[in-house]
This record gives C-alpha cells, structure tokens and sequence, in this order.
C-alpha cells in the first residue's frame, strides 16, 4: 500500500497522514470554541507542542496565527 501511494500521490504515508491530519486541524481552527491544545488531540496529536512544530513544518505558520488569518 505505501509504494502505491508514493507512485500515485508522491507521498510516503506517515507524509499522507500529516497531510490529512493538518487539512482536520485547519478545518478545525475555524470553530474559535476549540482550543489549539484541543484540536492537537482531535488530530491525533497527544503533544500540543509537537502539534504546533508539525503545523508550522507544513503550512509556514503556526495555528494560532492561521485562524487570526481567517
């Protein structure tokens, strides 16, 4: 499965993942109700630190600063 997937979309699946994990997450900012450390753990993400490392790694900002920009 992970050789097809790096064929058809040029990702490794732990990139699939993140890849998913942060579209969630960014949906998820949207709703100012949830916290940051909130939207960590419904990504899957038990360290809101990390969460915060791997955001900023693939959209250049950090999510506080993605939702000020909604």
């Amino acid at each position: 499965m992970s050789s097809q997937l790096k064929a058809e979309l040029g990702l490794s699946f732990s990139e699939y993942i993140t890849s998913k994990r942060i579209q969630k997450a960014k949906e998820l900012l949207a709703d100012e109700s949830l916290s940051v450390e909130s939207i960590a753990e419904q990504t899957g993400y038990n360290d809101y630190f990390y969460f915060i490392k791997v955001f900023k790694k693939n959209t250049g900002i950090s999510p506080s600063k993605y939702r000020k920009n909604l």
